[in-house]
């Protein structure tokens, strides 16, 4: 009984964590980055070893 309590209580910390990713994704500042991101990411492309 108590290992089917630990099991829920992770799994809903896990879910209740995870949901409220969604609201930061499309905040203003981390946007600002996105044009950085991928010069930065060209850049690793463009150059082969």
């Amino acid at each position: 009984m108590m290992k089917r309590l630990l099991i829920l209580v992770i799994l809903s910390s896990f879910l209740a964590s995870c949901a409220s990713l969604g609201k930061y994704r499309e905040l203003p500042e981390v946007k600002a980055w996105e044009s950085e991101i991928e010069k930065f990411e060209q850049l690793d492309i463009a150059k082969s070893y």
